[in-house]
């Protein structure tokens, strides 16, 4: 049977006892690691740039070819990883380019896509609507037939909500795919991986990239008729970086008045084992915004040999009773170990909040 090549697969399986979280965090060990912030200029390239396509409206430039076992030990001088993917407290998986990532990429970029046809649709229907009638003495404003009408077909909001004033955390980023979209959105993004040197040498330089690419852009369409310099497409990528552990990042965050400022949180291949989980978990909650972020997981449905997978983090989730998880998208090909990608979501937002959200997109 195919297991993970990580250091420890002696870990207790999903079935053996329900999972909880402990608030109280991780051991000692884990809490000495720290975290920091990792500024830009630290960026180290590694060499040339791939591109890679997440949907047909957009590709990203990541750094090209795979960072191999090899090259990771030599990089952060520990020979043990030759022949793991992660090791605790020492290296967890970020050099490579995991399925996750693209999943959960590909995902946000349908959604914007989704986002801007009903922003379009909305104009265009707008301009098409031909002036109200007049106001008929017995009938409040705002509620005439033809409003009435609208609201009753007014399509929901898709699956994922990025702008401007999106503030977004990606946990675990590694090559910073999902983050990258969120980007390209408009959003500010902030990505945390356990490694400096997997922010300095893979991150930074495909934020770096990626910004001068759409640089380019923004110069075009500055040119162009009517275009707004207060506009997200006419505004430079806002991006931080944090290195170290999930159990150190609340407290930088913390003094950064940053805790809890998060409407989003991304992560991808992050919940391969129980511990991880349950630490991953604590974080995102620190992170998110309380009774609004949501957060999306991208992950296998099971990690063979390490215990970990969405059936275990859906557990964990709905026995701590904060957030709603389902399933938004899932991925199945036969020939990989099918995938999920999981919405978080707080409780009232399942069902209230999404009526709400129709009813102010609605023409008043």
């Amino acid at each position: 049977m195919f297991r993970f090549g990580f250091a420890d697969p002696a870990v207790q399986q999903a079935g053996d006892a329900p999972l909880a979280v402990d608030e109280a965090g991780a051991g000692a060990g884990e809490d000495a690691i720290g975290a920091e912030e990792v500024l830009a200029s630290e960026a180290k390239p590694t060499g040339a740039l791939e591109t890679l396509a997440v949907s047909p409206q957009l590709s990203l430039f990541k750094a090209s070819g795979v960072v191999s076992n090899a090259q990771a030990a030599s990089l952060l001088a520990d020979d043990r990883l030759e022949e793991n993917d992660l090791i605790e407290g020492v290296y967890e998986g970020g050099f490579k380019s995991w399925e996750g990532g693209v999943d959960l990429a590909q995902l946000l970029a349908a959604a914007l896509l989704q986002q801007q046809q009903q922003q379009e649709e909305g104009q265009q229907q707008q301009e098409r609507q031909p002036p109200p009638p007049p106001q008929v003495e017995d009938e409040p404003a705002g509620q005439g037939p033809q409003e009435e009408r609208q609201q009753e077909g007014a399509a929901g909001p898709p699956p994922v909500q990025l702008s401007a004033e999106s503030r977004v955390m990606e946990l675990g980023c590694g090559h910073g795919l999902p983050g990258l979209v969120a980007l390209w959105a408009g959003a500010e993004v902030h990505f945390q991986d356990y490694n400096r040197s997997v922010l300095s040498r893979l991150t930074i330089p495909n934020v770096a990239a990626n910004a001068g690419a759409w640089a380019t852009r923004r110069a075009a369409a500055a040119a162009s008729p009517g275009a707004s310099a207060s506009s997200p497409a006419q505004q430079p990528p806002r991006a931080r970086y944090f290195a170290g552990s999930w159990e150190a990042l609340p407290a930088v965050l913390e003094g950064l008045g940053l805790v809890g400022s998060y409407d989003m949180v991304l992560t991808a291949e992050t919940i391969y084992s129980l511990e991880a989980m349950r630490s991953l978990y604590r974080c995102i909650k620190a992170c998110l915004r309380p009774g609004a972020g949501v957060a999306y997981v991208a992950a296998k449905s099971y990690y063979f040999g390490v215990g970990g997978g969405t059936a275990a983090f859906r557990q964990l989730v709905e026995a701590d009773g904060v957030f709603a998880c389902r399933a938004v998208a899932v991925v199945d090909d036969g020939v990989s170990n099918k995938r999920e990608v999981l919405e978080l979501a707080p409780q009232r937002r399942q069902g209230q909040a999404r009526d709400e959200q129709r009813q102010e997109r609605a023409p008043r």
